[in-house]
């Protein structure tokens, strides 16, 4: 029975032991280092649509991978930082980014705190 319990809890641990050697980083490497660098930069200001709380630059969601591979071919394409964060936003909304512009229709997410008080 001690030898049952042994490989049971063995067995449940191994994926564990497995999954600490994969790699932490989400974004695979560009071909260009300065697309590379800015890509980084970027998709940490971005948001996770799948995740939400993470960043894009952080996410292994599927979705995240589509979004950086866009950025990525974007950026190739010349397009400036401000114009893939347009293109974002317009495509997904105000949601993408990590700090919504203050407007009328934010304008409680950013003033509501300071009316609670």
């Amino acid at each position: 029975m001690r030898h049952f319990l042994m490989a049971m809890l063995l067995a449940i641990c191994l994926p564990a032991l497995a999954e600490e050697g994969a790699p932490k980083a989400a974004l695979p490497n560009a071909d260009d280092p300065v697309i590379e660098q800015r890509l980084v930069k970027l998709a940490e200001d971005l948001r996770c649509l799948v995740c939400q709380n993470e960043s894009l630059a952080g996410s292994h969601a599927a979705l995240a991978e589509d979004l950086r591979r866009e950025i990525r071919t974007l950026m190739k394409a010349g397009k400036s930082d401000r114009e893939v964060v347009d293109y974002l936003t317009e495509r997904y909304g105000d949601f993408v980014l990590y700090r919504p512009p203050f407007k009328p229709v934010t304008w409680l997410l950013w003033l509501g705190p300071v009316l609670f008080l």
